[in-house]
């Protein structure tokens, strides 16, 4: 299933064709306008509903699209992140946790590409590595 907001602006006359085309040809479908065709969004009243429909659908488009910077199932950490993770066993005494290390690899793969790379997790996740 796809969602899609149209914006049109003057000039924009082909959308009606393009609308019509892909209704014929069943490349863009309503739920539930034809009479006996299967109606994923029957059982869908909420949030909820939605999720549990598509859930798994939306999940797999979105992990196909926004493909991460840094696999830590599939590719090992840089020498550099190590080598950090390394004088912070050494200076404090602990070393980062598997996450943590995660996001730095990210993070500095991030920099080199774009030269900015904010991280955004909940509080307690392991942001500022603080420990006693």
């Amino acid at each position: 299933m796809d969602a899609w907001v149209l914006e049109l602006k003057p000039g924009d006359e082909n959308v009606v064709q393009v609308l019509e085309d892909g209704l014929k040809s069943g490349q863009i479908a309503i739920p539930g306008a034809v009479p006996g065709a299967p109606d994923n969004f029957e059982q869908v009243k909420n949030v909820t509903g939605y999720l549990n429909t598509f859930g798994v659908t939306v999940a797999d488009r979105i992990r196909n699209q926004f493909l991460p910077l840094f696999d830590p199932a599939s590719e090992p950490l840089s020498e550099e992140v190590l080598a950090i993770n390394d004088c912070i066993q050494q200076r404090a005494g602990y070393s980062l946790y598997d996450a943590q290390l995660a996001v730095a690899e990210a993070v500095k793969r991030q920099l080199k590409r774009k030269g900015a790379a904010i991280i955004i997790a909940e509080c307690g996740s392991g942001k500022s590595a603080t420990r006693s």
